[in-house]
């Protein structure tokens, strides 16, 4: 349990001060062999469309059944319902994520700081990790440049 709060303080701290740093808005990709980039937003991906990846920040996500993510999904506080295929892997941080019955994931299936519903119907090709078995280490201490936080001593 610790290691999860760490994590989350960890992401809390990187998720406020990326919020300080202007950047371009991108507009969703719909079709095709895009790879969206979507900050604040909702994004859907419907029946019948295929992309290569998606990046969400603060959104939700949704893949319809029978629409097809042909590499990974990268979330961001948001939540994620995979009801088609991804021919990849999944991490999401700080948010939800759903495989109902009709979801194929060929690859990982990470989440940290979110809760995990897999149906039992799912197709899971890869593992299903368990955020202690991350393969970062946890700092123990956090510098900036006018302070320093200090969140227990290291794990491996």
């Amino acid at each position: 349990m610790k290691n999860l709060i760490r994590i989350m303080l960890i992401f809390v701290i990187l998720a406020s001060a990326l919020a300080f740093f202007p950047s371009r808005v991108f507009a969703q990709a719909q079709v095709g062999g895009d790879s969206p980039v979507v900050f604040g937003q909702n994004y859907t991906l419907s029946e019948g469309q295929t992309i290569k990846d998606l990046i969400v920040f603060g959104g939700n996500a949704v893949i319809m059944s029978g629409a097809t993510v042909m590499g990974d999904i990268l979330i961001f506080g948001g939540n994620l319902s995979v009801s088609g295929t991804v021919q990849g892997g999944i991490t999401a941080f700080g948010g939800n994520v759903t495989i109902n019955d009709s979801g194929v994931v060929t690859g990982v299936l990470n989440t940290v700081g979110g809760n995990r519903f897999t149906s039992p119907k799912a197709n899971i090709g890869g593992q299903i990790s368990d955020p202690s078995q991350l393969p970062f280490r946890i700092p123990s201490t956090i510098f900036t440049p006018s302070m320093s936080f200090k969140i227990g001593r290291a794990h491996v």
